[in-house]
Formats: C-alpha cells, sequence, structure tokens
C-alpha cells in the first residue's frame, strides 16, 4: 500500500537556492539565489537522506527506489497554512494608494478574429476594456494562502476582487524572502592564511523573518518507495538541503490540507451541473515540458496540434482539454551535476516554465471538469515520469470566462 507523508521542513541556516548563472573558478565569483527553492534540490537531498538511513549503500536497486520516490512541493508554511505562487494572470494597479487586483482573460473570438494568427487559433490574454489607461504594474506577492488561491480561481469572472491588501506580508499573502549576502575569502590550503584578491559571495534565501506569531517553514508532501515507507514515517533528522550544505531539520508534520478546497470543490460541481466547460490550469511548481519531438517548450507536450488546435488529455485523466491562451513569463535555465555512479557530470541544461504560468483551456467532449479538478488538484502535469516525481509542474485548478472585449 502506498501513503503519503506530509513533512515539516526547518531552515537553521539561510538556504543557497542557487539560480543557473556559471560560478567557479573562472566563472564568477559571485553566486546567485534564485526567489525559491527548485523541487529537484529538496527532492535530491530527501532521497540522499533517506539512502543515508538505509546503508548508503546507492547501488542501482537502490537508486531506482530512491528515484521512484516521489516528492511535491516544496511549499511555504506557516502555523500549518500553505501558500501557493501567485499565479501570473493577477494584475496589481496602484493608483494613488487604492489598490486594485485585476485579472487577465482572454478576449472574446469574435472581437479578434481578424487580426489575432497566434499558432493554434490562440486568443491573446487581456485586461478589461473598463481599464484603458495605461498603467505600470505594481510588483505582485510572492506567494498566496491557499485560501485565498481557492477564491481567486473559484471566481470564473475575474472580477470579484477588487480591492486587496498587499502591502508586506500577512495572514494571506507572503512577499518574496529577503536574501543574505555573505563575503568569503579563498583559504590556501598549505598555510592556512587567507589568499590575497580571491574573494567570493553567496547568497541565500533568510527564513528567520517571523510572520504573525509564525515562523516560515516548507512544507513538503511525499509518496515513498516501498523500502523507504518505514524510514520516512519516522524521520526526525538535520541533512542539508541546497547549496554550501546549509542545514534542514526533517520531520513527519501533521497533514496540512493538500486536496481539493471546499470552495473550488463546490464551484466546479456547480460548473458541472451549468455545463460551463471553461478550466484554468496554473503551475504551482515550475514546469518541464517537452513534445513528441522531445524538444522543449512553453506548453505541455500532450497539447498536440490538430485541426489548427491544441489539444489533449492531462497526465492522469481522460478529459480532453483544448488550448484557448496562456499567459506564461520567460523561461528559466535548470542544470545541476549529476552524482549517479556512471552519469558523474553535468547535467544538461533545460528550460523550465516558471511557476504561476497559466492556462486557459475548454474541456470538449465527455467527462467531468470537478472530477478532473479533484483527481489532479497538486498532480504533476509534466510528460516526463522522472519529472513527475521530481515535483515539477504541480497543477491548480480553476475556471474563466472571457471579458468581452479587452485591452492588451
Amino acid at each position: 500500500m502506498t501513503h503519503n507523508y506530509v513533512l515539516e521542513l526547518t531552515p537553521r541556516d539561510p538556504l543557497v537556492a542557487r539560480d543557473g548563472r556559471p560560478f567557479g573558478v573562472g566563472q564568477g565569483n559571485r553566486m546567485r539565489s534564485g526567489d525559491w527553492l527548485l523541487p529537484s534540490v529538496v527532492a535530491g537531498s530527501l532521497r540522499t537522506l533517506l539512502g543515508k538511513q538505509l546503508g548508503g549503500s546507492f547501488d542501482s536497486e537502490m537508486v531506482d527506489a530512491l528515484k521512484a520516490t516521489a516528492v511535491s512541493g516544496p511549499f511555504p508554511m506557516i502555523e500549518g497554512k500553505l501558500f501557493l505562487p501567485c499565479p501570473v494572470d493577477a494584475v496589481i494597479k496602484d493608483d494613488k494608494g487604492l489598490t486594485t487586483l485585476l485579472s487577465v482573460r482572454p478576449i472574446n473570438a469574435d472581437a479578434i478574429a481578424a487580426v489575432c494568427d497566434l499558432p493554434g487559433n490562440l486568443l491573446p490574454a487581456l485586461l478589461p476594456e473598463s481599464e484603458a489607461d495605461d498603467f505600470k504594474p505594481s510588483k505582485r506577492p510572492a506567494f498566496w494562502s491557499v485560501d485565498r488561491m481557492a477564491d481567486w480561481l473559484a471566481d470564473h469572472t475575474g472580477l470579484a476582487h477588487s480591492s486587496e491588501p498587499f502591502s508586506g506580508c500577512g495572514n494571506e499573502y507572503l512577499i518574496v524572502l529577503p536574501q543574505e549576502e555573505r563575503t568569503h575569502v579563498k583559504i590556501t590550503p598549505e598555510s592556512g592564511a587567507a589568499s590575497d584578491g580571491e574573494l567570493f559571495s553567496t547568497c541565500a534565501l533568510d527564513f528567520s523573518r517571523t510572520v504573525g506569531d509564525g515562523v516560515i517553514r516548507m512544507a513538503l508532501r511525499v509518496q515513498p518507495h516501498g523500502m523507504f515507507d518505514a524510514e520516512t514515517n519516522k524521520l526526525n533528522a538535520l541533512h542539508p538541503c541546497g547549496g554550501e550544505r546549509r542545514l534542514l531539520h526533517w520531520k513527519v508534520a501533521d497533514q496540512p490540507e493538500w486536496s481539493l478546497p471546499v470552495t473550488l470543490k463546490t464551484a466546479f460541481e456547480n460548473a458541472d451541473r451549468e455545463g460551463h466547460r471553461r478550466v484554468r490550469l496554473v503551475l504551482a511548481t515550475p514546469g518541464l515540458f517537452v513534445d513528441k519531438d522531445n524538444q522543449q517548450g512553453w506548453k505541455p507536450g500532450w497539447l498536440h496540434q490538430t485541426d489548427q488546435e491544441f489539444v489533449g488529455c492531462p497526465p492522469g485523466s481522460t478529459v480532453k482539454l483544448k488550448l484557448v491562451s496562456a499567459v506564461v513569463d520567460r523561461w528559466r535555465p535548470i542544470s545541476g551535476w549529476s552524482l549517479e555512479k556512471g552519469k558523474v557530470g553535468p547535467k544538461p541544461v533545460r528550460r523550465m516554465v516558471p511557476a504561476g504560468a497559466t492556462y486557459f483551456l475548454e474541456a470538449i467532449g465527455e467527462g467531468s471538469v470537478a472530477q478532473l479538478a479533484n483527481d489532479l488538484w497538486l498532480q504533476s502535469v509534466c510528460d516526463n515520469e522522472q519529472d513527475q516525481r521530481d515535483g515539477f509542474g504541480l497543477a491548480l485548478w480553476g475556471l474563466w470566462n472571457h471579458h468581452p472585449k479587452g485591452k492588451a
């Protein structure tokens, strides 16, 4: 029987979440940090910890079992409440201190049929026509609470959230974690003294800030391979994670709510009754996608182009979806260094779709959208099975409708 566990990860040090820029001898003396840890970084650290607890042989059998251990996350957690990455279809307008939350939605096809030539008959995603004046969007909170995210995804009009407090962080929103920069010096092995002019710096995510009465931890859901089930169930250990071997405390936690929130469940059930077939897919973790020709891209490979449309079924579902539009930030590089026996060396650079990317889809044919959302909530929609196990491409599901008209 397969069990799911939720681990509570408590950083004991600022965590280094390196981005893809070179760092090392002859490559640069400043280590840069991303805004959050990649799923594969935490997955690799956990698998190493579990392997050590079972003797640390790391033979081919153990490595295969460790790679079969699936993770979901990590996500920020404050006092047992999950926080999820901000969706990019949300735009914040700050006009003289009045904050307005706007939604980006595909415009009605009839309004732009003569001027749009996007591939696959895709539609542009626009702001409401009422926002006629140009403005510079304000910075979005990096993470939203799961309750706040459920409210946003359940609102198919995109008009129900007009005024929101976004300053700082609080019960519903979390801004980007501060980064701590440290300057180091190279030590000469022979003398133990500092080398002249050999300075370098590292940058790390600082988890020391408190929010209200709680501290920021991380939550990670784990589905261990059978031989590691007992070890995961009793996990309570310190183990490094990320660059510079900074320490995390790993332990099994009381399970926070990982299933489809009640607000969204009700909204999807109503959508089924009313025949509403338009669904939103928001990436809660970065996505890695490949098509049938093993080409990396901005859209899931299971959306195949047929008859000038992108159509397909997501992994784990038989509901056929048609891509209508998408709002996706620029791709980010991901690489690393493999320590697996026989494969030691640099990993190839891959193109990663950032978390928060939003895909506007329409269910066609048979199938319940409520069942789709319930089955695939926080499940991976990546094309490659190992990417799914590594925690990439976790999906949040919501509803949407067209803005009758819009502004790019």
